[in-house]
């Protein structure tokens, strides 16, 4: 429970800098590509991380750190076969930004289910 509530703080503030840095940064934020609709969902996400790690029961922690550790997983996956997310991205997402998404689908996907395991 302890990681997956830290994930959700520690994520969800990157994220939601991410985002926020994103919107005024333009095209591109060192090696990763930005467009206005992608900074909403980081920042989006981000805050729902926060929430849940802040102010979520632990039921609540574990189910919304699963939820989108799981939709970062997909998204990361389906930007690696369509960059441009099969038209929904202008620019399209390059392959760091890929890698960032799958690393927080694993990484939120193991920290929820850990208690599981270790239980």
């Amino acid at each position: 429970m302890i990681a997956a509530r830290t994930y959700d703080l520690w994520g969800g503030a990157a994220l939601t800098a991410l985002g926020v840095v994103g919107l005024f940064a333009g095209i591109r934020i060192v090696v990763l590509n930005s467009e206005p609709l992608r900074d909403l969902i980081l920042i989006g996400a981000g805050v729902l991380f926060l929430w849940a790690g802040w102010r979520g029961t632990d039921g609540q922690v574990l189910a919304w750190t699963r939820l989108l550790g799981a939709a970062f997983l997909i998204f990361g996956l389906g930007t690696m076969v369509a960059p441009d997310l099969f038209g929904t991205f202008t620019f399209g997402l390059g392959r760091a930004d890929s890698l960032l998404h799958l690393l927080y689908g694993v990484g939120g996907i193991w920290a929820a289910w850990r208690p599981a395991i270790a239980a």
